[in-house]
């Protein structure tokens, strides 16, 4: 995490993955992990944007 110059926070999240037949299995996971973020992030009053 860093900001971003204006006081907010920035989440990045990078996955490389191999084999890549492994690709799609892991983007399917990594939705799911973000939207466990946001609904975590949104308990807790903070703006999320999400690019």
């Amino acid at each position: 995490m860093s900001e971003d110059g204006n006081g907010a926070t920035v989440f990045v999240w990078i996955a490389d993955i191999l084999p890549a037949s492994l690709a799609d299995r892991t983007a399917q996971m990594m939705e799911l992990g973000i939207g466990a973020v946001r609904r975590t992030l949104d308990r807790a009053d903070r703006v999320i944007d999400i690019r």
